[in-house]
């Protein structure tokens, strides 16, 4: 009878190891089991090499320092320092086979479930994104960005697994420091590339918004509003270079918000329309015409938008709609956003609201379940009513839930509007 050799448990092993269970072979900077399941491989005691630090330290603080031009500051600025990140070796099997997966995944899974519609349109960022990434050099920020969203994808498809969200932060955060240093640079050759960056950041923006520590206060996706208009500043600066590229089809697609920013204007907006409400009582407060003329907008706008979806429309050209909100959101509406103005507040839940009907939308899924109890959170009591809508948009059947700030508890139905007036019409626009 064999005598079974006494198990040594690993005492210095990856924590990549330690988290699936697995013995570690503690070979460094890559174990033999990262190796085989081509995993991040995390040595809690690794030093950094000084080429990675200074890369990551580089790309962080580019993604928080101020920029010199409008389309720096307003892609740019506003977002968070991404978390501590440990390094990943650049110079494994184990992350080559990880960015291999992070192509493949995005290239053949992310973008089919982005609501792109037609074939046509999300082979544009299928296929074209990617060729147009292996251009221009390391100085390009577009495959960082296109692995930081595919990881950001397989982050939720699986949550239990932490390398992916560990990925994403840092290509992130590469791909935030080269897309500061190509702004000043952008010409007609790299245009479509800084297009395409853009968009990918305000994506990523939506998704990976920083967790509230626990007795914190809600922030607002205001980071996300200014992302999307640093897109729109890159479109307007390079559209006649943009327009000779592929991504014409998107630009010019309906309902064509870029060429007609208030093609909406035009509709008659009754006392009986989606989201009246929201402008009740504006001629009773002493509000500049600045103000008002941002409510008016946003809140048309939206019904407008809703109206779509209502009547049966085109599912692709409400989605359109929908997503064409932050666009047409002017930058006014982000600074009382921000200033947690209560009917910017409502306005912006309204938005989230929609957004949980576009069901086959990735990145916005679970988005609207975190953004209206948030922006709820900050309502005055006088001001709850007006978040009903969204609330019952991911409740989906009426019941009283907690409001953080006062402690008071708010039944969502039946909605009582106080002081509805008898006119929308206020004296400026």
């Amino acid at each position: 009878m064999t005598t079974k050799r006494p198990y040594k448990k690993s005492t210095s092993g990856c924590r990549t190891c330690k988290r699936r269970r697995v013995k570690c072979n503690e070979i460094r900077p890559q174990c033999g089991q990262c190796s085989k399941h081509g995993v991040v491989c995390d040595f809690a005691d690794t030093p950094t090499s000084s080429s990675t630090s200074s890369s990551t330290s580089s790309s962080t603080s580019s993604a928080t320092s101020p920029s010199s031009t409008h389309t720096q500051s307003s892609l740019l600025g506003p977002l968070s320092q991404p978390t501590a990140i440990h390094p990943l070796y650049d110079d494994t099997m184990s992350s080559r086979m990880m960015e291999l997966r992070l192509m493949h995944h995005s290239t053949a899974v992310a973008w089919s479930m982005s609501g792109l519609g037609q074939a046509a349109r999300w082979k544009i960022w299928s296929e074209y994104v990617p060729m147009l990434a292996f251009e221009g050099g390391p100085s390009n920020p577009l495959l960082d960005l296109i692995l930081a969203n595919s990881a950001l994808h397989l982050q939720i498809l699986n949550p239990t697994d932490p390398s992916f969200k560990l990925v994403s932060s840092q290509k992130f955060a590469q791909g935030l420091g080269k897309m500061k240093a190509l702004l000043p640079q952008v010409n007609e050759e790299n245009s479509p590339a800084a297009f395409a960056a853009s968009a990918l950041i305000s994506l990523h923006v939506l998704v990976f918004r920083q967790e509230k520590l626990p007795g914190s206060q809600f922030r607002p996706a205001s980071n996300f509003f200014r992302a999307v208009h640093g897109t729109r500043s890159i479109t307007v600066h390079s559209r006649s270079w943009i327009q000779n590229s592929r991504f014409k089809a998107l630009l010019l697609d309906e309902p064509n918000l870029l060429d007609d920013p208030v093609t909406f204007a035009g509709w008659v907006m009754a006392e009986d329309s989606p989201f009246a409400e929201l402008l009740y009582g504006l001629d009773d407060e002493p509000l500049g015409c600045k103000k008002v003329a941002t409510y008016k907008i946003t809140v048309r706008y939206l019904s407008w938008a809703f109206t779509s979806y209502l009547s049966g429309e085109d599912p692709h050209i409400f989605r359109r709609k929908v997503l064409g909100f932050p666009v047409v959101a002017p930058s006014y509406f982000v600074d009382l956003l921000e200033a947690h103005d209560p009917r910017t507040l409502a306005i912006t839940g309204h938005f989230f609201g929609l957004s949980t009907l576009l069901n086959d939308i990735w990145w916005f899924q679970g988005v609207a379940d975190r953004e209206i109890p948030g922006m709820f959170s900050l309502m005055p009591p006088e001001w709850t009513w007006a978040m009903s809508w969204p609330l019952q948009q991911i409740n989906k059947t009426p019941k009283t839930i907690q409001h953080q700030a006062s402690g008071h508890y708010v039944s969502l139905e039946p909605l009582v509007v106080p002081n509805k007036p008898k006119t929308l019409i206020v004296g400026c626009f």
